[in-house]
């Protein structure tokens, strides 16, 4: 009898745990505010929080292109994105901050269009002057 208390106890606490675990918020902070391209030390990347708990992403790449449609959702693998690429197609991929939340890396995984691959990355360096 008391090894199946002690097996119902441990049940108990590995549910518990297993919770807490999963329902940890992931905070948005860090990615919140502007970030500069480093090539040219101009806004490149700007998210910002929306009313319906999505991200608008705006995503400029230094002579390539401009996404200023992209909607975000937070992730525990960072913030995933939906847009529009410039010959109109959709375009997706995840933006993640480094430890030191100084940098963001946009990384494509989702793109039909010929100037960015799947997998491509641009880093982008926080701007402190708007953040």
């Amino acid at each position: 009898m008391k090894i199946k208390k002690m097996l119902f106890a441990l049940l108990i606490i590995a549910t518990t745990l297993s919770f807490s675990a999963c329902s940890k918020k992931v905070s948005d902070e860090k990615y919140l505010g502007e970030w500069l391209d480093q090539d040219v030390n101009e806004p490149g990347l700007t998210i910002s929080k929306n009313n319906d708990n999505t991200y608008s992403v705006i995503i400029s790449i230094y002579r390539l292109t401009y996404i200023d449609d992209g909607i975000g959702t937070l992730t525990n693998d960072g913030l995933t994105f939906k847009a529009t690429d410039a010959n109109g197609n959709p375009i997706s991929g995840i933006i993640t901050i480094d430890a030191q939340e100084k940098e963001a890396t946009v990384k494509f995984t989702d793109s039909t269009w010929g100037y960015i691959n799947n997998g491509d990355t641009f880093t982008y360096v926080r701007s402190y002057i708007n953040n």
